[in-house]
């Protein structure tokens, strides 16, 4: 036997020499191509985050407001940022911000809101009320939670929420307040009661009592 050759690959009959130097090629070709994949995810991933700083800069997102963004975005799961990452931003945000904040902690969500705000374009609204698919900002003593405008009528909300042990401590005609962001007049706030939750749809309806 040749001391130079593998001793593991010319251990058993030679007819399966082949079929071993066939496997491990396959397998390294594999591994290339699982490499060359997790790279190129990784690369969209990171050029993405820039270009979502770039957009911030551009709504006019303050630097502290677009260091919350970044880290908002590489603090998602793997697969939302890559989801994220193949979307357009402000479309893709609209329908599933409330979903990435159920599982995200937000440490200044006054902050926040007013990034979003300004991302989103709401932030320049000539209507001094929050808008149908506007976030807001839903508190109720100490606790807070992110909210998105499904409906509105005179002096009615319908709410959607991202954290759904708020909405168990709600009882009705319990006092909330709703908070939402203008460029003009910063966070601006309305009182109002709930006049009715709805916890399987995460939802609320509530009843301004100061407009």
């Amino acid at each position: 036997m040749n001391p130079e050759k593998p001793i593991w690959l010319w251990k058993t009959n030679n007819e399966f020499v082949l079929l071993k130097l066939f496997c491990i090629l396959l397998g390294v070709y594999f591994l290339s191509k699982v490499a060359g994949f997790l790279t190129h995810r990784y690369e969209i991933i990171q050029k993405h985050g820039k270009r979502l700083d770039r957009l911030a800069f551009r709504t006019g997102c303050t630097a502290e407001e677009r260091k919350i963004l970044q880290n908002f975005y590489f603090n998602l799961k793997q697969r939302h940022r890559v989801l994220l990452a193949h979307n357009h931003i402000k479309d893709f945000l609209r329908i599933h911000l409330l979903q990435f904040l159920a599982h995200s902690k937000l440490e200044t969500p006054e902050r926040f809101l007013s990034l979003v705000s300004k991302l989103l374009d709401t932030a320049n609204h000539p209507s001094q009320e929050p808008q149908i698919k506007e976030f807001v900002l839903l508190k109720q003593n100490l606790k807070i939670s992110f909210g998105q405008i499904q409906s509105q009528g005179i002096g009615i909300f319908s709410i959607l929420s991202a954290d759904l042990s708020f909405l168990n401590h709600l009882e009705t005609n319990s006092k909330i307040e709703i908070c939402f962001f203008r460029n003009q007049r910063g966070t601006l706030t309305f009182r109002g009661i709930v006049s009715e939750n709805a916890n399987d749809t995460c939802g609320i309806t509530v009843k301004l009592i100061d407009v």
